[in-house]
């Protein structure tokens, strides 16, 4: 079986995925804290990475969409607000059309909003 690649798919996997070291060092921290324990504190720690982490990102390129799938799990796990998870998310989405990740990010918020839109 053999895949053929379009010319965006080829630049894509090419493209390193980041410049911004402190950025990423900011998002290694995040899931360092978050997957730490169940104590508040930890993810409370793991939500300020994050944020730093996003908005470093967003001073280097405000179409990443990394950052905005990103943003969409900031808003998702940190404050439950499923609507504007849902905007970031398509964000990403629109740009990395028929991403597994954006497609399971927005499954896992839609379950638990009962579907919203």
């Amino acid at each position: 079986m053999k895949t053929f690649l379009s010319p965006k798919e080829i630049l894509q996997i090419e493209e390193r995925p980041t410049e911004n070291l402190e950025a990423y060092n900011y998002y290694l921290i995040g899931n360092d804290y978050y997957w730490r324990s169940l104590e508040k504190q930890n993810f409370e720690i793991a939500i300020k990475m994050y944020a730093k982490a996003i908005d470093k990102a967003f001073k280097i390129d405000q179409d990443l969409p990394q950052a905005h799938l990103a943003l969409g799990y900031y808003y998702y796990w940190g404050f439950l607000d499923y609507k504007k998870a849902l905007e970031e998310v398509k964000i990403a989405e629109n740009i990395l059309k028929n991403n597994s990740e954006c497609i399971y990010t927005e499954a896992v918020i839609y379950r638990p909003a009962g579907g919203c839109s």
